[in-house]
């Protein structure tokens, strides 16, 4: 509150923020949120109440009537699309690989954000198993928000987060239980394997879907044929066919960047517009470089 009288600004924009969505009922402001995660109930309990628009992707599974707009593509294009993101080989060198090198990402997550209630995720045996079995496809690196088994701790990537996406634009295979990682590596052409037990199909979430039927992402609800499914995609090498998909989803979908400028630099009459004619958000196609 001390932050926004002293800014005092004209709207609030947020990933779903309940800190937002009070501070500007308060300040008699209006509040946007960006949303894409259907199982996060507390949160959009808490903040929707407060926001003026919520925008969310077309492959979205909730709808909230008036107040809701939908964008044809991934968030996660906000920086990851071409215009906004150069892959920068430098990585390799700074952790001793080489391009000809193949490196495999395993990322777990803590399970204690509020939509990862009741959930769970890979045992210690289960992790343990996991690095044993594709050590010999290429070198293992493990990102984990909690701790590790003693075995795996030689296994932690020690890097700056704002080089992680670097990371894993070159990387070979990703594996683990966080989404938000995962799609990043499916927008990026990476080969990825997201298990998670939020995917049985009653409660699997609208991008995950949208994005296994571009087949650029693999899901699992559980460990079971996770093995199977990674070996099938080392052996393979699908990193080129991988990213010949990622180029139809470039193709296909909208600049989420551009339209959030549009969108805040017209509100409300923008907003009112894409309600009229959603189609209007194709105005804003991705620049993908590629001619």
């Amino acid at each position: 509150m001390k932050v926004a009288q002293a800014f005092n600004p004209d709207l609030f924009l947020s990933f779903a923020s309940p800190y937002a969505a009070h501070i500007s009922r308060l300040m008699g402001k209006p509040h946007i949120a960006f949303d894409d995660t259907e199982h996060a109930k507390l949160g959009q309990f808490v903040y929707r109440p407060f926001t003026e628009l919520v925008v969310t992707p077309q492959a979205y599974r909730q709808r909230f009537g008036k107040k809701q707009i939908t964008f044809d593509s991934f968030i996660e294009l906000c920086h990851l699309a071409p215009a906004y993101f150069k892959p920068d080989p430098s990585i390799l060198a700074e952790l001793h690989l080489t391009p000809e090198d193949r490196y495999i990402l395993l990322r777990f997550v803590s399970w204690d954000a509020n939509h990862d209630v009741g959930q769970k995720g890979l045992t210690r045996q289960q992790k343990l198993q996991l690095v044993d079995n594709l050590k010999p496809y290429g070198r293992i690196f493990i990102s984990s928000e909690g701790t590790l088994p003693a075995e795996l701790e030689p296994y932690r990537l020690k890097l700056p987060p704002e080089k992680l996406h670097h990371f894993l634009a070159y990387s070979s295979l990703y594996i683990g239980e966080g989404s938000t990682t995962a799609s990043e590596c499916a927008l990026l052409g990476v080969p990825n394997i997201l298990v998670n037990s939020l995917l049985a199909p009653a409660t699997r979430p609208g991008v995950h879907v949208e994005l296994e039927r571009y087949g650029v992402q693999e899901l699992l609800v559980s460990y079971q044929g996770l093995l199977d499914k990674a070996m099938a995609l080392l052996q393979r090498e699908t990193s080129a066919e991988w990213r010949k998909r990622r180029l139809r989803i470039l193709d296909e979908k909208i600049d989420v960047t551009a339209l959030m400028v549009w969108l805040l630099e017209g509100y409300p009459t923008s907003r009112d517009w894409l309600q009229k004619d959603p189609a209007y958000q194709y105005q804003f196609k991705i620049d993908t470089g590629v001619t």
